[in-house]
C-alpha cells in the first residue's frame, strides 16, 4: 500500500525517543508492504469517525499508536500519539 506521512506525524516521529522511533519506522514499513490493512492482523483496528472516514488506529508499541485514514489503496498517517493522550482525544476504551 501506498502511504502518506502528516507533518504532524512526522513532528510527532523525530520527538519519540529512539527505541520508540524505530518501533515506529517498522510499523510504517509493514504498512508499505501490506496489500491491505487487514494483512497487519491485530496491529489495526476500526475508529469510529462521525465524519464518514475509515479511521483506522494502529499498535506501534505498548504506549504508543498511529492514526490512520484509509482512502481505497493509500493510507494517511495523521498522527503519532501516545496511548493515553489517544483515549483522551478520541474518546475511546472506557464509558465517558
Amino acid at each position: 500500500m501506498n502511504w502518506n506521512l502528516s507533518t504532524r506525524a512526522k513532528i510527532a516521529l523525530d520527538q519519540l525517543p529512539l527505541d520508540e522511533r524505530k518501533r515506529a519506522e517498522r510499523f510504517i514499513a509493514s504498512l508499505g508492504a501490506a496489500l491491505r490493512l487487514s494483512d497487519l492482523g491485530d496491529k489495526i483496528y476500526k475508529l469510529y469517525s462521525d465524519r464518514g472516514e475509515q479511521l483506522f488506529v494502529g499498535r506501534i508499541g505498548v504506549r504508543y499508536r498511529a492514526v490512520l485514514r484509509c482512502n481505497g489503496q493509500f493510507i494517511d498517517i495523521l498522527e503519532i500519539i501516545d496511548h493515553d493522550r489517544l483515549e483522551r482525544t478520541y474518546r475511546i476504551g472506557g464509558i465517558r
